[in-house]
């Protein structure tokens, strides 16, 4: 719900900057009041006998005039006072180096003091609950002057900035302006913290029920603070009432904390942990100053922990919807600067109980060129103080160098908490090599060297992209960077292809990929370093921000362009390899494919008293999509002879390993087909055709020609699925014929028009006729004037050497085509089955002649 500061957001801010300007003023003012006012270097309070001396400071002014802890002070230079307060006010009616008269009763004694008033120098405790204090006000005014519409920044900021006289340590339970500061402070801005901790991180769902605690934190604070206004009670009582209205503001923040959810809790966790380390602390050291001395006054600054706890809370958890915008840098100087701070104030401090030293011996110490004597002289002052300035001297010596020891011990305990250890680059440099050489392949390479570039440059995340065809390819990622494996790498493209020096992010144009370049924000990418080799860029290292957060050096950048320059020799070494390994790999795996390819054919002609059977199959690669086979059926009436020879040519659409494994399957296919009973060919063709298109096998087209022999009847039954044509020499008319049933490619159609189109050619054959199937690897092969083979020059060589075997006809055949394409490249597969219906001259061994020996060859070629 709006109120009136959220409408007008400038009332809210001069409010706030108002207030916080009245506390700082003012307490400013007290505390150089306090430092430039005389004293007599004691503390009186009232007591019930009257106004009584609480403590007296060593060597003070009041120890000299001999003024002891418990004198009851009744008159100062004669002048008689009620209280304490009035005794004050006499006392700053006088000025430095006054001597002033006290008269004091000491048990039944009347005794009459005379007392130096001294001027009151620093005191680090106070100065140190001053800074408190201005810290608490600038996370106040920090958040404040950022969020002025919020009612949970609002209540938030003010209660931190009307908290902060808390902690300063003068004003503490009295009266006037720093007094009135204290009063509200602690009765009115801790119950304020209470009822700013239900709007955030955001508004409680059951706010209505914990505002009832938040009132009764308000009831509480406000009648605490009437009843020790107006009772004015001991410093004792004081403490206790104190301590009590603090665990009373503890048990109702514990019920306020446990109804909010766990983020809440979570989020507003180390804040009411500071405070209570405040509501411990506080009540402890004005108890132990009461008792034992100033020093435990120390014990207040452990308010600090408010102010820090709350800028944390504020930027880890983004409340009021604050993002972090301090830098771990600042961060870094600010704890450094304590860490001095501190360490300066307590070798102050302990160099002043040195001074405060009482040597029970006299020592005295004489140097003389030659050497140094040490000895105990009761009769030799001077060299008694001698002496005592050698130890002096040499105590100092030793203090010095063992602050400084710590000093350096704590700044390099600091470094690696804030990740600003300085590495070595040449160090760096000679390991990383030691990656290079040992890793091989590219992904290895970018997964040890982001490990290490994190590791010796201390940064958030780390990213490799190689760059593949003017593409960019996320090799590794680590850290903040992670986020850009789910990033598309297409703007990288854009801001980074031409890049051949390391520039930041922040210097580049924006892209046209916003989707990209969010996620390198994301990714806290500051940094982009190509990686070059011979001027050209292989790949982009980015660099995310350092963890101490703070800007690229010139030898960071040096370090990184020498590393960048060795890893793209590696990454390139490593792609070099890769594509040598792939090759080896390719090739083993082509020499197996054409080692099974060549088992898959027929191996050898069996032997038919009818026919001759020569074939010859060159592949232009490895492997090779053209096929051939041979199929016989042995005659049932004549075991020894072979009664039907089914041959079969083709060529698969494609060339290469996937043309091979395609026209496997359809070997495959027309061998099981065969062996289950379809041996007519055109219904072998129209059933490889069906079993394609039923199983999903259709890759792509493929030519077929098939001629089925039956050397009984000396018939040829032709099929062509649009392969070439078959050529035929006919003994009887002495002539070539070519024969071209109609027919298309297998794969083209699911079926009737397939088998419409598919027509059976019979020829009858003559003894001495010839037969060639073949593919377009012999008729298209070319020579150096790009002149085709050509059909007409397959059939003048067969009908010129029509009186040779078969096999030397296909031996005059392969080395016609040797001739005529010369030194040119083969660019496609060559198969060629020559068939000639002539009784072989061989006289059949044992081997050949017997019945087991045939039957097992037809098996082997039928399975």
């Amino acid at each position: 719900m709006d109120n009136l500061f959220s409408r007008h957001k400038l009332l809210f801010r001069i409010l706030l900057v108002g207030l916080a300007l009245l506390i700082a003023t003012g307490k400013i003012i007290e505390v150089v009041g306090i430092f430039t006012s005389p004293t007599d270097e004691n503390l009186f309070q009232d007591t019930q006998d009257g106004v009584r001396i609480m403590q007296v400071m060593p060597g003070g002014a009041s120890d000299q005039a001999g003024i002891r802890v418990g004198d009851i002070l009744t008159a100062i230079n004669e002048q008689s006072f009620a209280n304490a307060r009035e005794a004050n006010a006499i006392l700053k009616q006088t000025k430095p180096g006054d001597v002033i008269t006290y008269t004091v009763r000491r048990g039944d004694e009347v005794l009459s003091l005379k007392v130096t008033i001294a001027r009151v120098g620093i005191n680090w405790a106070i100065l140190l609950s001053l800074f408190v204090m201005g810290a608490t006000l600038v996370v106040g005014l920090f958040v404040g002057m950022l969020r002025p519409s919020l009612k949970c920044a609002q209540l938030f900021s003010l209660a931190l900035v009307l908290i902060s006289p808390l902690f300063v340590i003068t004003g503490v339970g009295k009266g006037g302006y720093g007094g009135v500061l204290w009063w509200i402070s602690l009765f009115f801005a801790l119950p304020m913290m209470l009822h700013a901790g239900l709007h955030y991180p955001r508004p409680s769902l059951l706010q209505s029920t914990q505002l009832r605690f938040v009132h009764a934190a308000y009831f509480i604070g406000s009648a605490t603070g009437l009843v020790l206004i107006l009772v004015k009670p001991s410093l004792l009582i004081a403490i206790g009432a104190i301590s009590i209205y603090g665990a009373s503001l503890a048990m109702l923040q514990r019920e306020i904390l446990l109804r909010h959810d766990a983020e809440t809790q979570k989020a507003q966790r180390w804040i009411w942990r500071a405070l209570s380390v405040v509501a411990i602390t506080y009540p402890l050291g004005w108890l132990l100053f009461s008792f034992y001395g100033r020093e435990f006054l120390y014990l207040l600054l452990l308010s600090v922990v408010v102010p820090v706890a709350c800028f944390y809370s504020v930027t880890k958890y983004r409340l009021f919807g604050i993002t972090r915008i301090m830098k771990r840098g600042l961060t870094y100087n600010v704890a450094l600067t304590v860490l001095i701070f501190a360490t300066v104030l307590l070798f102050i401090n302990l160099v002043a109980i040195l001074v405060s030293l009482d040597f029970a011996h006299q020592i005295s110490v004489k140097f003389t060129p030659v050497s140094v004597k040490v000895f105990i002289d009761q009769s030799n002052p001077a060299g008694n103080r001698e002496g005592e300035r050698f130890l002096y001297i040499l105590f100092g010596v030793a203090l010095s160098v063992s602050f400084g020891l710590i000093m350096r011990r704590a700044k390099l305990m600091l470094d690696r908490w804030f990740h600003r250890q300085q590495y070595d680059y040449k160090r760096a440099l000679t390991e990383l090599s030691e990656i290079f050489a040992e890793k091989i392949t590219a992904q290895d390479l970018a997964e040890s060297l982001c490990h290490d570039i994190m590791t010796y440059m201390q940064l958030k995340g780390v990213a490799i992209f190689l760059r593949y065809q003017n593409k960019y390819r996320l090799i590794s990622a680590k850290g903040s960077c992670e986020v850009l494996a789910t990033r598309d790498a297409a703007g990288l493209s854009l801001i980074g292809s031409e890049l051949m020096f390391p520039i930041p992010l922040s210097e580049l144009l924006a892209p046209n990929e916003p989707h990209f370049l969010k996620g390198l924000q994301e990714a806290e990418v500051q940094l982009l370093v190509p990686l070059v080799i011979k001027n050209k860029q292989i790949g982009i290292i980015l660099l995310a921000e350092k963890r101490s957060e703070e800007i690229y050096r010139e030898d960071d950048v040096h370090f990184i362009e020498s590393l960048a320059r060795q890893a793209a020799v590696a990454f390139e070494n490593a792609r070099l390899n890769k594509e040598a390994s792939d090759k080896r790999r390719l090739r083993r795996e082509l020499e197996f494919a054409k080692k099974v390819q060549q088992e898959l054919l027929p191996p050898e002609t069996l032997a038919s008293a009818d026919l001759q059977i020569a074939h010859s199959y060159i592949s232009a690669g490895e492997v090779g999509g053209d096929y051939y086979d041979l199929l016989y059926d042995i005659d049932p009436e004549q075991p020894n002879k072979l009664r039907y020879v089914t041959a079969l040519v083709g060529d698969v659409a494609g060339k290469g390993i996937s043309a091979a494994m395609h026209m496997a399957r359809v070997q495959g296919i027309v061998r099981t087909l065969y062996q289950s009973g379809v041996t007519d060919p055109k219904e072998l063709l129209e059933k490889v055709n069906t079993v394609l298109f039923s199983r999903h096998l259709r890759r792509s087209f493929v030519t077929m020609i098939c001629a089925r022999f039956d050397t009984q009847e000396k018939t040829l039954s032709l099929v062509r699925a649009g392969h070439l044509p078959l050529i035929w020499y006919s003994a009887r008319d002495q002539a070539m014929h070519i024969i071209k049933p109609s027919g298309i490619a297998i794969g083209l159609d699911a079926g009737e028009r397939f088998a419409h189109l598919l027509q059976t050619e019979t020829i009858h054959y003559d003894e001495g006729d010839i037969f060639a199937c073949f593919s377009d690897g012999v008729t298209e092969a070319k020579n150096a004037a790009d002149e085709e083979f050509g059909i007409e020059r397959l059939m003048n060589l067969i009908e010129r050497n029509r009186s040779f075997t078969a096999a030397d006809m296909r031996s005059a055949i392969e080395g016609a085509l040797i001739d005529f394409v010369g030194n040119r490249e083969q660019f496609d597969d060559i198969t060629l089955l020559i068939i000639k219906a002539d009784p072989m001259l061989t006289t059949p061994t044992p081997e050949h002649s017997s019945h087991n020996a045939l039957a097992t060859a037809v098996e082997k070629f039928s399975v």
